[in-house]
């Protein structure tokens, strides 16, 4: 887990697979307001060894409107990057 750079307020983080569906949410946690937006879910492979598994390691843009991930959830290892301008400013904007 980590703060973003751009405003603490927020912290990117993600689950542990569901033991059920085997999917990972990643989200970030409003430190104001307690509220938890879901980035997404990414299945885990549970047939995966400990040297294939793929954890998502978040980790935030510097300017903290994007997210980028590792994920294994099309087959082969990726990253990913996810804009979260919208969610992070119309937060801002709401608190203004």
């Amino acid at each position: 887990m980590s703060f973003s750079p751009a405003d603490s307020r927020w912290l990117l983080s993600d689950t542990y697979p569901d033991a059920a569906t085997h999917e990972r949410i990643l989200f970030i946690y409003d430190m104001r307001t307690g509220q938890r937006p879901a980035l997404g879910s990414f299945y885990a492979d549970p047939g995966l060894s400990k040297e294939n598994r793929c954890d998502l390691h978040p980790r935030w843009s510097r300017d903290g409107t994007q997210v980028c991930i590792d994920s294994v959830h099309e087959s082969e290892r990726q990253m990913y990057v996810l804009d979260v301008a919208a969610i992070v400013q119309a937060a801002s904007t709401a608190a203004d």
